[in-house]
């Protein structure tokens, strides 16, 4: 036998056992394997039940998807959730068909119903907490509790800044012919403070972008997702091992020194004058609110570890600065333009630890207190 007829014969044989082997595991991927169908139609299919909760938006990056669904929030996005073990998906939020967290309502305001609607970020929108336990409708059931006949709509969109609120606020929310529109944005523009760049230069709108995992890149992928399933776990895994990280390690936030630019501060204070404006157009009276945080002078080294310092690439010293500095901008709008001013960054929830998940959003203690104290405020103002 001639080497040439040698390697034929080791080709050969590598070719029947690779055969081999890519038939065994097609058999245990068709019939044996606990998920037996791994085609992107059918990984769709599966993941239905976690609706996506943005869409885009002409007047703020985004809006909640106007349709009756529910998400649900993972426990690996929160740094400090007091829960049992086992949990996979610790809370889920109820978006009604309109768009807005919590139950149905009509766009026509009940008749001897005095409605009011908060705009603001995650926290207004409060995404630690499920079902109803949101503090805006915590805050409508003390006040329907005192003898207020209340409706709260929860305006609130993770990830929005105070241009987001005033673009929705005169986009839609007057169309609710709410009595009462509230606006609470601190820690989202806090991140664009640093630059002295236009706003419109820094943000960019949302776009709805398509998961490779559940739809095919072309002909011959579709080709061959029918022919094997197989080749269906072999690109799952693929496509898996390129998504990001859910974590990213913290940089030093001993080295972000910068501090909040003027142009900045003008600009966020030019959000609120705004939402007066159009508010008082509208015939509704606008309210301004302060946002509570964790972040104090005095912060200690465990409160100081949930603080995302990489958001805003500021130091300790000069996020509570720049902190300072928004509020002392929305109190000085409140007062110039003789509006209501909620000021509860400084309130017993402010700075306290145990009701904080991180340097904003709160836990379901928070939240109750929260609301405590929030409509303590509001009946204040209420007829």
């Amino acid at each position: 036998m001639t080497l040439t007829e040698k390697s034929k014969s080791t080709i050969l044989r590598g070719a029947l056992v690779l055969i081999a082997i890519t038939v065994i595991g097609e058999v245990y991927a068709r019939f044996l394997s606990s998920k037996p169908d791994m085609s992107p139609p059918a990984l769709k299919e599966r993941a239905k039940p976690i609706d996506p909760l943005y869409m885009p938006s002409l007047f703020s990056r985004n809006v909640l998807a106007p349709k009756a669904h529910s998400v649900y929030f993972s426990r690996q996005d929160a740094h400090r959730f007091e829960l049992e073990e086992g949990f996979e998906d610790v809370v889920k939020w109820e978006i009604n068909s309109h768009g807005y967290r919590g139950p149905e309502f009509s766009w026509k305001k009940p008749d001897g119903t005095t409605r009011i609607i908060i705009y603001g970020g995650s926290f207004v929108f409060d995404i630690r907490t499920d079902g109803d336990r949101d503090w805006p409708r915590q805050a409508e059931k003390i006040l329907r509790q005192r003898g207020h006949s209340v409706e709260i709509i929860n305006a609130g969109i993770p990830g929005h800044m105070s241009f987001d609120s005033l673009g929705r606020f005169f986009t839609e929310g007057h169309r609710l012919k709410p009595d009462y529109a509230v606006i609470c944005n601190k820690w989202n523009d806090l991140k664009y403070f640093l630059s002295s760049e236009p706003l419109s230069r820094q943000i960019y709108p949302f776009v709805l972008q398509t998961d490779p995992r559940y739809e095919y890149s072309g002909t011959i992928d579709r080709w061959l997702c029918n022919l094997s399933q197989l080749y269906c776990r072999f690109r799952y895994w693929n496509y898996e091992r390129k998504r990001p990280p859910p974590y990213v390690d913290r940089p030093n936030h001993d080295n972000f020194t910068n501090k909040a630019t003027d142009v900045a501060l003008r600009q966020y204070q030019l959000h609120f004058e705004m939402f007066i404006d159009a508010a008082r157009r509208l015939g509704v009276k606008p309210i301004l609110m302060t946002q509570p945080l964790l972040i104090t002078r005095d912060n200690t080294k465990e409160e100081r570890d949930t603080i995302e310092y990489e958001k805003v690439q500021l130091s300790h010293e000069r996020l509570f600065e720049a902190m300072e500095l928004a509020d002392e901008r929305v109190r000085k709008v409140a007062q110039a333009s003789k509006v209501p001013l909620i000021d509860v960054s400084n309130s017993r929830v402010a700075g306290q630890f145990k009701y904080f998940t991180d340097h904003v959003h709160l836990t379901r203690e928070g939240s109750l207190e929260f609301a405590q104290v929030f409509a303590d405020e509001l009946e204040k103002l209420l007829p």
